[in-house]
């Protein structure tokens, strides 16, 4: 699954799932909706902010991955603030409704490419099942099925590693 992306810029996800607030900052900084101003410290000092976290915190009490984590030194590459979806979208809502509306169609990308990943693997177990069918209708059918096997495999193989990202918690 590609990584979510908003004015070529690349947001990164921490090990629980969450989204990096500052490459969201870049990203409307580069897209010329953000400004200084809409630093994702801003954004959390926000008494509305803080009810959201407190309403996703209950909400994911049962998980334990807190809605924000925010992590300073140590590695560049892994510094951030890193939030939930829902707060992704209020971030972006905050910075104005263009800037939301980019947001909202990234994640609907992302989303769409990976249903067509699971409508090719169900259209790929049709192939191999009426490959089956066909093999046990004679020896002939049965060796073209042999043939057939490899490529199944292959392109089994090559889609669930395409869909196996998508199965991490968002």
């Amino acid at each position: 699954m590609k990584p979510l992306t908003i004015s070529s810029t690349a947001i990164r996800q921490d090990t629980e799932g969450r989204y990096c607030l500052n490459d969201l900052h870049r990203a409307g900084m580069a897209r010329g909706t953000a400004t200084k101003h809409h630093r994702p410290g801003e954004f959390l000092r926000r008494k509305e902010t803080q009810e959201l976290i407190a309403a996703a915190a209950k909400r994911c009490a049962d998980s334990r991955i807190d809605p924000v984590a925010i992590i300073k030194g140590g590695d560049a590459a892994v510094q951030g603030t890193f939030v939930s979806r829902p707060l992704v979208y209020a971030y972006a809502m905050w910075i104005n409704a263009d800037f939301h509306l980019d947001v909202i169609e990234a994640f609907d990308t992302i989303q769409t490419a990976s249903l067509g990943l699971w409508q090719q693997m169900q259209a790929l177990i049709a192939r191999e099942v009426e490959s089956k069918v066909r093999a046990s209708f004679g020896s002939h059918l049965m060796l073209e099925r042999k043939r057939e096997i490899p490529s199944f495999r292959h392109e089994r193989l090559s889609l669930e590693s395409q869909i196996q990202p998508t199965l991490l918690p968002h």
